[in-house]
């Protein structure tokens, strides 16, 4: 009845407080909330605020109490959603805005990301709803803050913070990210709780939209203002984790395991023992997110820890997890890619560029490639499937060897710190072995794109195709 939209009902609920103390009393208990009862609450707090919002957000304003009881209860899902009706439950931005100032006034966001310590919270479900809360937020608030751009509006004049609300200022400072980072490295016996920080680390990232509809004006403040978030974000990081990537090396090397048993059960199988886990998968995918940055400060730790030495150890020792290989990958690739600020005279790629000295002469990417390309090719011989890390290391070759590699001048003068031998048999691959490869796989089947034909028949134009 009570989420059946009747206004005199809602009039009712919010003439005074005793209605709305009597639904929020559902909170006021130690025991575990049943979850469907909690899920009823929420809506009709959602209904309330967007029907009533200057009563409820006056109700919550005196009940000093509100946070506190509704947060201990954060592993229930439906207490998540509460407070995401809090801030997006009314369409006008001026409520929404006086909504998040009030949360960031009470230390709403401190008080969410204090769960992800699993020294203090060891509950999994407390870091799962914390985690996917705090990604919400700043999800929807970013979104709000583009959204509300102007074409009046001076591009010269655009900060990270234009048009942010207070939640999201303080999801962006450098003081909330360390907090995160703190959380991370005082959790390292407890897999959910890493990898909820690595994915809170991650996720802003992946929240700045690349598209909007607009005129050609409203594009490039989205854009100006889409970068400024960005390049801001990214020196936050820069500062708050290049002290720590030693940390994050060890829990890379000896992560967390989430079920022992399982791990102790698969002894006896080679395949099974060899696990990368969730806590690898996301840590080197943050790892390949900090390399894109192309800093100098993180690049530097990077160089110091020896992580991307670990991380090519695990590319070939965990051989069948194909997720864990794409980002190995795409490091490699960032690194090929990322080319110095300033350069020597003359060059010195030790100095100019450590991370490619270290993968390259080091780490001797080339010889482990041809090494465990040769040992796929006998046990193919041999009746045995080809190994999913194949093809990661073909497109790797292939990068390797391009002339068109930004950092090509560079490769060339490492490849001259190498053996003779190495490098000799090195072409040789690429010429019998990758080439070929790569040029059959460049090939589309059928001898054309199903997006050409489509377009060729859309626009009356008949090919011959060719066979594959």
């Amino acid at each position: 009845m009570l989420n059946a939209d009747v206004p005199e009902m809602t009039e009712a609920l919010t003439q005074g407080p005793e209605y709305l103390d009597c639904l929020l009393d559902i909170f006021d208990t130690t025991e575990t909330l049943n979850p469907i009862l909690t899920s009823f609450v929420t809506r009709t707090f959602g209904l309330l605020i967007a029907r009533r919002p200057n009563e409820v957000l006056e109700y919550l304003s005196r009940k000093e109490a509100f946070l506190d009881m509704t947060l201990k209860h954060l592993n229930v899902t439906a207490v998540t959603d509460l407070f995401i009706r809090l801030i997006t439950a009314h369409e006008n931005d001026a409520f929404r805005y006086k909504m998040c100032e009030w949360l960031n006034g009470q230390s709403f966001m401190e008080k969410i990301v204090a769960f992800l310590d699993a020294s203090k919270t060891p509950d999994s479900d407390y870091h799962n709803n914390s985690a996917q809360l705090i990604c919400d937020i700043i999800r929807f608030s970013r979104e709000q803050q583009l959204q509300q751009l102007k074409p009046e509006d001076d591009i010269n004049a655009l900060t990270p913070e234009t048009y942010a609300n207070e939640l999201l200022k303080t999801a962006d400072s450098e003081a909330f990210i360390g907090l995160i980072v703190s959380n991370l490295i005082r959790s390292v016996s407890s897999q959910s709780a890493i990898v909820q920080c690595l994915t809170v680390l991650g996720a802003p990232f992946e929240f700045i939209p690349v598209n909007f509809e607009g005129n050609n004006e409203q594009k490039a403040l989205f854009s100006e203002l889409s970068l400024r978030v960005v390049n801001s974000r990214i020196e936050r990081y820069s500062q708050v984790l290049s002290p720590v990537i030693p940390q994050l090396r060890d829990i890379l090397v000896d992560p967390p395991v989430r079920n022992a048993l399982i791990t102790e059960l698969a002894k006896g199988d080679d395949a099974l023992a060899k696990r990368v886990g969730q806590v690898r998968l996301h840590l080197i995918r943050l790892v390949a997110l900090l390399i894109s940055f192309g800093r100098s400060q993180l690049n530097r730790a990077f160089f110091e820890s020896g992580i991307i030495l670990v991380a090519l150890d695990m590319l070939f020792h965990f051989q069948w997890n194909s997720f864990f290989h794409a980002q190995v990958q795409n490091c490699v690739s960032l690194i090929l890619r990322n080319t110095p600020s300033v350069l020597s005279d003359p060059p010195n790629a030790a100095v100019d560029h450590p991370l490619l000295h270290q993968l390259i002469v080091t780490g001797q990417i080339h010889k482990r490639i041809m090494t465990a390309w040769a040992s796929n090719t006998e046990a193919e011989k041999g009746g045995k499937p080809r190994r999913v890390l194949m093809g990661h290391l073909l497109l790797m070759s292939v990068e390797l060897s391009s002339e068109q590699t930004p950092n090509y001048g560079l490769l060339q003068l490492l490849l001259s710190e190498l053996d003779a031998d190495i490098v000799q048999e090195w072409r040789d691959f690429i010429a019998t072995q990758i080439r070929p490869q790569a040029e059959i796989q460049s090939k589309c089947l059928a001898g054309i794109h199903p997006l050409q034909q489509i377009l060729n028949i859309i626009h009356g134009v008949r090919l011959v195709q060719q066979p594959y």
